[in-house]
């Protein structure tokens, strides 16, 4: 058995690696659906919704209405300027890489676990056709 739920969140970004509209700063409408390995009971009630959603909401929280920026970006250094001197001005969620939506999936990923949810795989879509799935294979290749 595998429970899912979906979100959204907004936010910008940009790959300083990449050329063209890549490569400029700009949003998406992200949706994320995470799937969760149930830990099953005596009463048949495995996990409930509003238990995932207090973690969820917390790790999401983060990224919606932010700006994703790589702390490697030439950028960086003026945003945390930015950041520093009006903390209202802006929210940054900062990565130790470029905020590709692979990446981004990732990390999501790696903060569900931290917070205690069971992963069994996250899908990040960025627009309406591109969809990334990270799941628990690519977690215990990284961690072994």
């Amino acid at each position: 058995m595998i429970i899912k739920k979906k979100y959204k969140f907004y936010a910008s970004h940009r790959n300083q690696y990449l050329c063209g509209k890549c490569g400029s700063w700009h949003g998406h409408r992200y949706g994320i659906c995470i799937s969760i390995i149930p830990q099953h009971s005596i009463a048949g009630i495995t996990m409930l919704f509003s238990d995932i959603d207090a973690v969820a909401d917390k790790v999401i929280e983060e990224y919606d209405h932010a700006c994703l920026i790589d702390k490697n970006d030439p950028y960086f250094e003026q945003m945390t300027e930015m950041m520093d001197s009006d903390k209202r001005m802006m929210k940054f969620k900062v990565f130790d890489c470029p905020t590709s939506v692979e990446n981004i999936a990732k990390e999501m990923f790696h903060e569900f676990v931290v917070m205690g949810l069971p992963m069994d795989e996250i899908e990040v879509q960025e627009t309406d056709s591109s969809i990334v799935v990270y799941n628990t294979w690519d977690y215990k290749g990284e961690t072994t």
